[in-house]
């Protein structure tokens, strides 16, 4: 178990300054989720068709287009490339303000989210040139404690914003973040291009061809990395199967009796969670030479709370206030065994000269699973209901969980055993 507190990289200048304008930007990134569903919803009088297209393009770029983005990550500068995102973000989201209708929105909205999907490989890439390797580890757990701080107190301030003034203020303060991560990443060390040019050479098909091969580099990487694809499949099916049930909360806890006012609750409980199990799992990093084994325990054993909450929608056990919010708790603060571990697997396994394309293409796959399962879930909860669609998702993800465990012991049983025929022939 490592000594080395979590918050030890920020000793180091460069990564505190990293880490900071991180920070401003995650909080700009999710701060619009309520405001822009509150601006189609209440402000312009739509419905769920609206609502859905909205989401569907907050998603798109992630999944179609961040694989491609990412690439630029590995051949531009990063550090400018981190501040050009910035830049035309708080320009968009001042857009926001003015927009005049339902498709320039979702034009805008488009556009942030590519930029968005281009930041955060050049910010991994950042942190993987940035960071001695002796806090890499810490390096890796305290980013991931920014996204999930923020992914959870953000919308919550923007919805307190709302409340007091209206959406056109939360995209205003959003524009001020951005400006403030911008003035952060601004301060960091000149970084150098993860990729050296490749001999120049005219015309556009030449260029063309050089992008495809790096394109396909990042991919072929991560067929050939055993842990870091095993550690992309696991969260793509743990993302699939949250997003599974996640749109049907609401109806689960009408049917275990919740009053409406819990939710928030129950979402803080979550939030809080994951916060304390990222400080505790960043920490206590005794899992770090195997962190695919932390996954899958983890996974495992988070599945287990999620088959309790289907015994809850089926009324089988005692429905209580306490024990919901306790078990969220838990949820989150278990899901952390998972996240941590695999931005871990991330960094460590991947070259600094990859990691952008890495990252592309690891977002892209864990995006492309959570844009089908919503629909999948509802169609299913249709069928059998709602306990039934959590008794599925927590199944999957305690079999998900085993079979890695199982899988990745039956690889060390194998290097064992040719490590013992090696030695009888040597």
């Amino acid at each position: 178990m490592s000594k080395t507190s979590i918050f030890a990289p920020l000793k180091h200048r460069p990564y505190r300054m990293l880490f900071t304008g991180q920070l401003f930007s995650d909080l700009g990134t999710w701060l619009d989720m309520l405001a822009l569903g509150i601006l189609v919803a209440y402000t312009w009088n739509m419905g769920p068709a609206e609502l859905a297209a909205l989401t569907i393009v907050m998603g798109l770029p992630w999944v179609v287009i961040g694989p491609f983005a990412a690439v630029w990550a590995d051949r531009l500068p990063r550090k400018g490339l981190m501040i050009f995102c910035d830049l035309l973000r708080m320009l968009i989201v001042l857009g926001f303000v003015v927009a005049p209708n339902l498709y320039v929105l979702l034009a805008l909205v488009f556009f942030k989210e590519l930029f968005s999907a281009m930041f955060d490989p050049a910010r991994q890439g950042a942190i993987r040139t940035l960071v001695p390797e002796e806090v890499l580890l810490q390096a890796s757990s305290l980013s991931q404690l920014s996204l999930n701080v923020t992914k959870v107190a953000a919308p919550v301030f923007g919805g307190i914003i709302i409340a007091a003034s209206s959406p056109s203020f939360v995209f205003i303060l959003e524009a001020v973040l951005f400006l403030f991560s911008m003035m952060f990443i601004s301060r960091l060390p000149h970084m150098p291009k993860a990729m050296a040019e490749e001999a120049a050479e005219p015309g556009t098909a030449k260029r063309e061809s050089v992008f495809w091969k790096h394109f396909k580099e990042g991919l072929r990487f991560i067929g050939e990395n055993r842990v870091l694809a095993t550690a992309i499949i696991l969260m793509a099916v743990r993302f699939f199967l949250i997003f599974l049930y996640d749109g049907l909360l609401v109806l689960w806890g009408k049917e275990v009796g919740l009053p409406e006012e819990y939710f928030g609750v129950l979402l803080g409980a979550v939030g809080f969670g994951t916060v304390l199990g990222t400080l505790a799992v960043g920490q206590w990093n005794f899992w770090s030479p195997k962190p695919i084994q932390m996954m899958a325990v983890t996974g495992a054993i988070s599945g287990i709370g999620i088959l309790i909450l289907a015994l809850g929608s089926y009324q089988v056990i005692p429905s209580h206030p306490a024990l919901w919010v306790t078990l969220f708790f838990f949820v989150g603060f278990i899901g952390a065994g998972s996240a941590v571990p695999y931005g871990y697997v991330l960094q460590k396994e991947t070259p600094s000269a990859i990691i952008g394309r890495v990252t592309g293409a690891a977002n892209s796959i864990s995006n492309l699973s959570m844009f089908a399962a919503p629909a999948l879930g509802a169609v299913v909860a249709e069928w059998i209901g709602t306990g039934g669609v959590f008794a599925i998702a927590g199944t999957g993800t305690v079999l998900t969980g085993l079979f890695a465990l199982l899988a990745v012991r039956k690889a060390e049983a194998k290097r064992e055993y040719a490590g013992k025929v090696d030695g009888l022939h040597g």
